[in-house]
């Protein structure tokens, strides 16, 4: 969750708010959820057991069925329902 103070933008006249951004967790507490949607980012429950500290990682976001798919190195490593329409 703490990825959430450095990706994104700046809000115009909001200190320490961002918009924007993306934040991936295999569980995410509602109140941050909201929060990160309400600022305009996107949180991603994701299985996270396979990707690791300085890993890139490639979302394939599928909005006709609300899935999201998380590649490393090619290799399909999760998939889940998105949450966020």
């Amino acid at each position: 969750l703490v990825t959430a103070w450095f990706f994104g933008n700046d809000i115009p006249h909001i200190p320490n708010k961002r918009e924007g951004g993306v934040c991936i967790g295999s569980k995410i507490a509602p109140i941050f959820f909201n929060t990160m949607e309400d600022a305009g980012a996107l949180p991603i429950e994701l299985d996270v057991g396979q990707m690791g500290m300085g890993d890139e990682i490639v979302l394939k976001i599928d909005h006709a069925t609300a899935t999201v798919t998380a590649f490393k190195a090619g290799a399909e490593i999760a998939k889940a329902p998105l949450k966020t329409p």
